[in-house]
């Protein structure tokens, strides 16, 4: 599941895409060279503990979501509302997030951020009409994510040339509460009507503790100058940041694209593959939502795994290899009869889709000229562009023709990913 956007449309007509005399190649065993010295601070494992935290309260209103549908009789569109909302209240925190950050500093923002994340879960918990949990989802999408932009851009300068097994450690981190919170869920539920409630309650206690912790430790402050940002894939020589408000480059903007490409595959993924398996394979309606746990437990490994790899090989290898994987993982859940080699391409297309997100980020905190606070809020507004509109197109495709067939959508989004990269790469010029 991260820019200063208020002069986007205005500007993006201004932006240079070739800028040669800030782009020089790095040595791609220098690179790796860099990750084996990777060391997590405090600050690290807080960070990967806040980001979970935000992950866990993100994907528990798919799961709590028969509960609220039951106790408040909501309508289908009610239900689809939360998700809006919360999404609308990402896109909300990446446009104000960077002019908040710039006027207030990180600390405050990600303070106010964390505990007005836990305060907006209270109306989830008690409130009783669909205008009060969806607009608790709106606000917890807001607070949240005012929290969230500020962890990569700490975590990347805290980290250097090693960012990039950061973001994925940090996505690692997401994957992980993600994939407990419907077991969470499940287990709360047993205790009677306000079981569920609890499993959110609980986490919004922790959050706060987490969120105190936060503000007794020091964050490193935005760099003055644009320094050697030692991205696993390139370098920029050292130039001064321009005078008043600086526009990220273009370059970062084909990266942004590529960002929303990641996301939309994921989402599509998690939003339509248990639909999909019930309406055009056979599976009955548990078999096919325990299908989903498949592809999440295999996006966490796949981060696992990728965390791992980064200290061997260059991300440039990388993202083609996980690419692939996603092509032909969903080829097979695709277009395989066999309900077998439906989960197992289910599983393949986890692992591949699992670090296109922090890869694609890394690519787009790299190409940003160290304005790591506007890009990791325009991160965020990519990812709430892309799990607000995503599911909400293969699901208009689907109530015009066959599901399989609005399904090809995803397999579109990955091959204009596909072009992007290619031009990413050519822009970057990574070696």
């Amino acid at each position: 599941m991260l820019s200063n956007l208020e002069s986007q449309s205005s500007n993006s007509a201004t932006l240079n895409l070739d800028q040669p005399e800030l782009l020089a190649p790095v040595s791609t065993q220098a690179s790796i060279s860099e990750y084996r010295r990777f060391k997590r601070s405090r600050l690290t494992w807080l960070a990967y503990l806040l980001i979970g935290l935000y992950s866990y309260l993100l994907n528990s209103f798919g799961p709590l979501m028969p509960f609220l549908r039951d106790e408040l009789k909501l309508s289908a569109t009610e239900v689809s509302l939360h998700f809006s909302g919360f999404a609308l209240g990402m896109i909300g925190a990446g446009l104000l997030g960077p002019v908040l950050t710039n006027r207030w500093g990180r600390k405050p923002i990600a303070l106010v951020g964390g505990t007005g994340m836990v305060l907006a879960t209270i109306p989830l918990i008690f409130g009783h009409a669909a205008i009060l949990t969806i607009g608790s989802a709106f606000f917890t999408g807001l607070l949240g994510t005012l929290l969230f932009v500020t962890l990569p851009a700490v975590l990347a300068e805290e980290h250097g040339e090693g960012r990039v097994i950061a973001l994925t450690e940090a996505n690692v981190s997401g994957s992980l509460f993600a994939t407990i919170v419907p077991v969470a869920i499940g287990i709360a539920s047993g205790f009677g009507s306000w079981g569920w409630r609890g499993a959110i309650g609980m986490a919004g206690l922790v959050l706060l503790v987490l969120v105190g912790w936060l503000s007794k430790t020091h964050l490193p402050a935005p760099p003055s100058r644009l320094e050697t940002t030692g991205s696993k894939l390139y370098a920029l020589k050292p130039s001064p940041l321009p005078k008043g408000k600086s526009r990220l480059p273009a370059r970062y903007w084909l990266c942004w694209g590529v960002i929303v490409l990641a996301v939309s595959l994921e989402f599509s993924m998690i939003s339509w593959s248990s639909p999909f398996l019930e309406t055009v394979r056979g599976f009955s309606k548990g078999e096919a939502a325990s299908a989903v746990s498949l592809f999440l437990i295999a996006m966490l490994a796949g981060r696992m795994a990728g965390s791992r790899l980064l200290s061997r090989w260059s991300a440039r290898y990388l993202i083609p290899v996980e690419m692939v994987l996603t092509l032909v993982g969903f080829g097979i859940f695709w277009l395989s009869s066999l309900p077998f080699l439906s989960l197992s391409g289910l599983v393949i297309c986890g692992l591949g889709v699992a670090n296109l997100y922090p890869l694609s980020l890394d690519l787009a905190l790299s190409a940003s000229k160290n304005q790591f606070d506007k890009a990791s809020a325009a991160a965020s507004l990519a990812s709430g562009v892309a799990i607000f509109t995503a599911p909400v197109v293969l699901g208009f495709l689907a109530d015009h023709f066959a599901l399989t067939t609005a399904y090809s959508v995803v397999l579109l989004f990955w091959l204009i990913m596909v072009v992007l990269l290619g031009v990413v790469y050519r822009r970057l010029k990574i070696v």
